[in-house]
């Protein structure tokens, strides 16, 4: 019976980890577990030490058994946390303001036809050292699965509304999201521009009281960085949003066209010829600059997107 106790404590470590562990998405639930591995070896040792009297001279043998078991608990216990981690999950991005990154992660958005709107709902890894994220805005379509064309000689707005949760501090000292501090987003698609709610030179489409700028649905102060203020531009500053809250940002694309194309939706330009215009790529990361480095970061990104344009 004693033995059995003993086994049970073992189990009941493993049970607090696994439960711990389903918390998490899956890539988190892996380095949780790799953090945690210390722990459970040294469980599963204390048990067969008081379980089996025979390996207390063979520390090799010890390894050896702990180790194996180790894996083959954390295999078990990784196939438990598939089914969750497929259910239902938010998607995750990593995004930062290393403008000079070679790979950036893309988050493909789909249009809602019966709302009219294009939602974005993700967790948010804020990595100072990654790249910005690339947003591709799925060309908007109605309910019915037809084309919605856009003229640019009858402009209207569609709007999007983006929840960003930024990652909660992780069990273990594992690596977590950093605060973000300010928010710059550019429409790489020409002939695209942003709205903003409040914005008078167009009909209000947002519901009253709407801001631009929420932490955990409330409106959230805010104030451009006018440096780099651009139409197809949005870059913000405002007072910290930390790890474990929820960034929203509410806004809409405007089609105004090109020279050369004056509907968007057809897959065609002005002449006829063919034009890919399945979806709208956005550039998007945040950052967390100190307050005098404000005119500089306004250099940096002015730089980086007159040397993109060439």
């Amino acid at each position: 019976m004693a033995s059995k106790l003993r086994g049970g404590e073992f189990a009941d470590t493993v049970h607090a980890t696994w439960g711990e562990v389903r918390a998490l998405a899956f890539h988190d639930a892996v380095r949780f577990l790799t953090a945690q591995a210390g722990s459970l070896v040294a469980a599963l040792r204390s048990t067969l030490f008081q379980t089996s009297p025979l390996l207390h001279g063979s520390s090799l043998m010890m390894k050896s058994i702990c180790r194996r078991w180790f894996f083959r608990l954390s295999a078990v216990g990784l196939i438990g946390v598939l089914p969750h981690v497929a259910v239902a999950q938010v998607p995750l991005v990593t995004a930062g303001a290393n403008l000079n990154i070679d790979f950036n992660q893309e988050l493909d958005v789909p249009f809602s036809g019966f709302a009219g709107h294009w939602f974005v709902d993700v967790d948010l890894d804020h990595d100072p050292n990654a790249g910005p994220m690339i947003k591709i805005f799925k060309s908007p379509f109605t309910d019915t699965g037809a084309p919605i064309l856009l003229d640019a000689q009858q402009p209207f707005a569609l709007p999007i509304d983006e929840k960003f949760h930024l990652l909660p501090p992780l069990p273990g000292g594992l690596p977590q999201s950093v605060e973000v501090r300010d928010w710059h987003e550019e429409i790489l698609t020409p002939g695209f521009v942003w709205v903003i709610p409040n914005d008078t030179s167009i009909p209000q489409i947002f519901p009253p009281g709407t801001s631009l700028i929420t932490k955990n649905g409330v409106p959230h102060p805010w104030e451009f960085i006018p440096a780099v203020a651009l139409p197809n531009r949005i870059d913000v500053k405002f007072p910290p949003i930390l790890p474990g809250e929820t960034l929203d940002i509410h806004k809409a694309l405007q089609w105004i066209g090109t020279p050369g194309n004056r509907i968007w939706g057809d897959n065609v330009l002005d002449d006829g010829s063919t034009f890919d215009e399945s979806g709208i790529r956005v550039w998007e990361y945040p950052t967390v600059p100190e307050p005098g480095a404000w005119a500089l970061l306004a250099v940096a990104v002015i730089a980086v997107a007159v040397q993109r344009r060439r």
